[in-house]
């Protein structure tokens, strides 16, 4: 799956250094729209979901992060 991840880092411009954490789909039970993930990566970083947002391609990740309480773009 990491490869799968720097794939798509790479092709929006960015590197694994780039970001704080990195977590993988294929760690989780529940996927997207669960907000299973995305409560996982504000949990990892220290941070308030509320206070997060989410970069997103998809619908189920879009509402993925809303049912996180984060904002999704």
């Amino acid at each position: 799956m990491l490869l799968q991840v720097n794939a798509n880092l790479a092709s929006a411009g960015f590197t694994a250094t780039d970001f704080d954490a990195i977590i993988a789909a294929d760690k989780f039970e529940a996927i997207k729209p669960a907000p299973d993930i995305f409560l996982a990566a504000a949990q990892l970083v220290g941070m308030d979901p509320a206070e997060c947002i989410v970069v997103e391609d998809a619908p189920a990740g879009i509402q993925a992060a809303r049912n996180a309480g984060q904002l999704a773009i």
